[in-house]
């Protein structure tokens, strides 16, 4: 499988809810937001789970085709089996996901989004 594509990322909507935080902050007295910091954060979280949901399903099949042909498929049924997958999935992810010079690409991780 080749590089993932990159996906598309609403930005406009993500800057909007960042200075809608930072308009309620100024009206309650309180420090700023770090707008640069904060917009790519949030960037580099949209962008990592809409390529985890777009791809992780396919990058899995493929894991548990080769697992399966390696260690046969008993072991996918396993825990250790299923936690493998999971986890070779995720490093393929990793290896084959597009980054944008500031730590856009999957970094396998959720973190809470500045828009719930």
């Amino acid at each position: 499988m080749p590089a993932l594509e990159p996906l598309k990322i609403d930005k406009v909507a993500i800057l909007a809810a960042i200075l809608r935080r930072n308009a309620l902050r100024r009206e309650a007295q309180l420090p700023l937001l770090n707008l640069l910091a904060l917009y790519r954060q949030e960037v580099a979280y949209r962008r990592s789970w809409a390529l985890h949901d777009a791809y992780y399903p396919a990058v899995r099949a493929e894991v548990i085709e080769r697992v399966m042909i390696e260690r046969g498929s008993e072991f996918i049924r396993t825990r250790s089996g299923a936690w493998m997958v999971h986890v070779e999935a995720t490093r393929l992810l990793r290896e084959r996901s597009p980054s944008e010079g500031h730590g856009t690409a999957f970094n396998g991780r959720r973190t809470m989004s500045l828009t719930v």
